[in-house]
């Protein structure tokens, strides 16, 4: 039985993409380019991965399982010195074989690399490619074949000389046979550039009598690497569009597919409506029988059934069965709305607890409070919890009923089945079964 291992090429700095973060650490849909790509491999079946890198690696190791080793990519001398890094991680058996993946090439399928290791076995080759047509910059490799349709050697970009023309590329994916890989990778000559690469391997197997393997990438949106910021955002392209396809499938609905972004970590439950413009972000989870949009941002949220939010911004938050919120309200972090509240226009919630059946008007403020059920927030209602230095708690007991333009200065209690008045300045805690009214505001005595 065939021993399988695989090699990640992320060692590269991506300079020409700006910035301090390692090209590989770029998100896609919420995710680093380079976990798509270790995620695919595992998919495959294959446990053991190595991953090369640069010195300074902290930030990939982060991002990546603790079962994969790192290999030390000490000088940025391309993809042949790269692989020269991993070598002494490789099993060197004579049924040991690897795959070989460049971390730049995030929007690969499973099937894909199934195919290209059941190619390589089936051929018994020492040396597999993926090849792709079609028009690409002069900056990725051109295959070469003979008079047979045989795999005779790659051309380099530097090679090349057209800019971009329809042509047969190699996509940056190989399989080798360990044995003959130790054997022949120091055998790779250094090019003009100052660089090894890998790509040398086939002229070297080719004369030798090897033989190589190839399988042709149908879908050519799977050979895109990232080398710019325009790569980029068309990876992002691709991947929102299959993010978008895959939630169709599973009975959710999404009206203009162009204006609605969801993350690959994203969760939508069936019989759900993303209206247009609307943004579903990072490990948001959305239930059943919901309807966001249009024009809503959820990032890092779990929403539950039977919700509808339209025009509204919600993060970090939870929010529970048959709530509705908006338009062009606000939940922030450490929110957490119980089922049946409504929480009308322009209202803000910031870490606070609103109880069951609870309703906030518009232009209301809830801060660091913690809201019973059945409660009647009145329109313009604030909790002050800033005194400038610290914030603090505002505690509203169940059934409680608040006028409109009432201030609660915290700390402050307000018991159950309690009412202020509108316009109330509240700086004292209320009693249970009251009604206050005034600035400052006072007990209104009860009249028989």
């Amino acid at each position: 039985m065939l021993q399988w291992g695989a090699v990640v090429l992320a060692g590269g700095k991506g300079s020409r993409m700006g910035g301090d973060t390692p090209k590989v650490l770029r998100p896609i849909c919420g995710i680093p380019m380079l976990r798509l790509v270790v995620d695919v491999i595992g998919q495959t079946g294959i446990a053991d991965m190595v991953i090369v890198v640069p010195e300074e690696h902290e930030g990939i190791q982060l991002i990546l399982p603790r079962e994969v080793e790192f290999a030390i990519q000490e000088h940025q001398l391309g993809t042949g010195d790269a692989l020269s890094s991993a070598l002494g991680f490789l099993h060197s058996g004579s049924d040991s074989n690897i795959l070989v993946i460049n971390g730049d090439v995030p929007l690969l399928d499973v099937s894909t690399i199934r195919n290209l290791i059941e190619e390589h076995t089936a051929t018994q080759a020492v040396m597999s490619v993926l090849t792709a047509n079609g028009e690409f910059s002069n900056s990725l490799g051109s295959i070469a074949r003979d008079d047979s349709g045989q795999v005779v050697a790659i051309v380099e970009g530097d090679r090349f000389s057209k800019d971009s023309e329809q042509r047969e590329i190699n996509v940056g994916v190989y399989c080798f046979r360990v044995d003959w890989l130790l054997q022949n990778i120091t055998k790779l000559n250094l090019s003009k550039s100052g660089e090894f690469y890998i790509t040398e391997l086939v002229e070297i197997a080719c004369r030798s009598g090897k033989s190589i393997g190839s399988i042709h990438l149908r879908d050519i949106s799977q050979a895109l690497g990232i080398n710019t910021l325009a790569d980029l955002a068309d990876a992002e392209d691709v991947l929102r569009s299959r993010i978008r396809n895959y939630w169709i499938d599973h009975g959710v609905y999404i009206m203009d597919r162009q204006s609605v972004q969801i993350d690959w970590t994203v969760s939508i439950g069936q019989g759900t409506s993303v209206l247009p413009n609307t943004i579903i972000l990072s490990e948001t989870i959305i239930g059943d029988n919901c309807e966001i949009g249009p024009g809503s941002m959820i990032r890092d949220s779990r929403i539950g059934n039977g919700c509808k939010v339209v025009s509204s911004v919600i993060e970090g938050a939870i929010v529970e069965n048959a709530v509705e919120i908006g338009p062009f309200s606000h939940l922030r972090n450490e929110s957490h709305i119980e089922s049946e509240v409504h929480i009308g226009n322009y209202a803000e919630v910031k870490a606070s607890r609103i109880g069951h059946g609870s309703k906030m008007g518009h232009f209301s403020y809830m801060g660091d409070a913690e809201i019973g059920s059945n409660v009647n927030i009145g329109a313009g209602t604030i909790t002050c919890n800033f005194d400038g230095a610290q914030k603090h708690r505002t505690i509203i007991g169940n059934d409680v009923f608040l006028g409109s333009d009432t201030m609660l200065v915290a700390p402050i209690k307000v018991g159950d089945r309690a009412s202020t008045g509108a316009g109330a300045v509240v700086t004292k805690d209320v009693p249970p079964d009251v009604l206050v009214t005034g600035v400052p505001a006072r007990v209104v005595p009860k009249q028989v």
